[in-house]
């Protein structure tokens, strides 16, 4: 149609601005709508009124609506990100009377002399889900998925990491780094690499007549652990944070949904991309909360205080929770207010008789056969 006059297809020409109107599933094309352009010019941006969605430029003013495109050395991004100062074409299209023009397009010109930020990304998938981390010296990046879609994610000092629903057939993203004060753009386009499934292990080739030894095996055949990569688990070693999480997840079975956006950490950027999901997951269901400051401390060693708040608020979301045992271990002036009740409560479940002896060293790292051990007892 052109004007709401039926029309031959053959009047469409490269270049024309049109609305296509599709059956639901956007497969086939129901109505064209030939526009006409209203105006074409390049100006210089001023202001974006995010309130008003209003765009300002020296000369006009224009309302940005979900049909206007908005473009930077060809890549779609946000209103928000345009600066003011930048060079963009601008261009409208006429509707009927007494309707106002249209603004559809705002391409912005990129300054070759500003210097482009430096960016590294990976992408993982791991059990449906697509794990993107990186580095940048730009404030934003935009994800360009195999649908079209874009996402755009936060930099926190200097790094990216997020967590998405993998796409059938997706196999490759393309990324923009974009410094919202200068203007330089940075692009990427990265192939998806996917998790091998591991299978279960029975044994390990370093736990052979190690105390935790059988609790170790019974996670392993589970598949709540999968060790160190060559058939070792390294029980003496002490456990992190992210490590901890992601054997609670999936000794619980607890599933990611994506369904809402996920909460995630200030030292996001740290938490190693196998283990996202898990600890985004672990956050969905109230077992962690991170650190007063907002980081989540992925890499750090779990003490054995936090380990018994963690066990205690996993087996208490399961059932009622008796409290107000004493303990017997001559250092118990040593433990932290916020662990007292976790530690009263898994001494009365017996779930302290590995850490021997007369102190119970509250701030001790634990070890991964320690976890393993407490891990496979609840479990049961």
């Amino acid at each position: 149609f052109g004007w709401g006059i039926p029309v031959d297809p053959t009047t469409i020409s490269s270049g024309n601005w049109v609305r296509v109107i599709t059956d639901p599933n956007e497969q086939d094309a129901r109505q064209i709508d030939i526009a006409e352009v209203d105006e074409q010019v390049v100006t210089t941006i001023k202001k974006y009124d995010s309130n008003q969605e209003i765009l300002i430029t020296n000369d006009s003013q224009f309302t940005c609506s979900k049909s206007t495109r908005i473009s930077k050395g060809g890549y779609a991004i946000f209103a928000q990100d345009l600066i003011p100062g930048e060079k963009a074409e601008i261009t409208t299209l006429l509707t009927p009377s007494p309707w106002p023009s249209v603004l559809v397009n705002v391409e912005v010109d990129v300054n070759p002399k500003i210097q482009a930020p430096t960016l590294q990304v990976k992408a993982n998938s791991l059990n449906g889900a697509l794990v993107i981390q990186g580095s940048t010296s730009a404030d934003v990046v935009y994800l360009y998925r195999q649908d079209g879609s874009r996402e755009r994610i936060k930099v926190e000092r200097g790094k990216f990491s997020y967590l998405f629903n993998l796409l059938e057939g997706e196999k490759e993203i393309q990324a923009l780094a974009l410094n919202s004060q200068t203007g330089g753009l940075k692009t990427n386009t990265v192939s998806i690499t996917a998790y091998p499934v591991q299978p279960a292990i029975s044994s390990f080739k370093d736990t052979a007549g190690n105390w935790a030894e059988q609790h170790i095996n019974n996670l392993g055949q589970k598949g709540i652990i999968s060790g160190c990569g060559d058939n070792t688990f390294h029980p003496d070693r002490s456990i992190s944070r992210s490590e901890l999480v992601s054997m609670i997840t999936r000794a619980k079975k607890w599933a990611w949904t994506g369904e809402n956006p996920p909460h995630y950490f200030a030292d996001n950027g740290d938490i190693p991309w196998w283990s996202l999901k898990a600890v985004l997951t672990a956050g969905e269901h109230g077992l962690i909360k991170g650190y007063p400051d907002g980081t989540f401390r992925p890499l750090t060693s779990i003490t054995r205080s936090e380990l018994a708040v963690i066990i205690y608020v996993l087996i208490k979301s399961d059932k009622a929770v008796p409290t107000g045992y004493s303990l017997p271990y001559a250092d118990t002036g040593t433990i932290p207010l916020w662990a007292g009740t976790a530690f009263s409560y898994l001494y009365k479940e017996g779930l302290l008789e590995m850490w021997g002896g007369d102190n119970l060293q509250p701030w001790r790292p634990v070890t991964r056969a320690e976890a393993a051990a407490i891990i496979d007892q609840i479990d049961e």
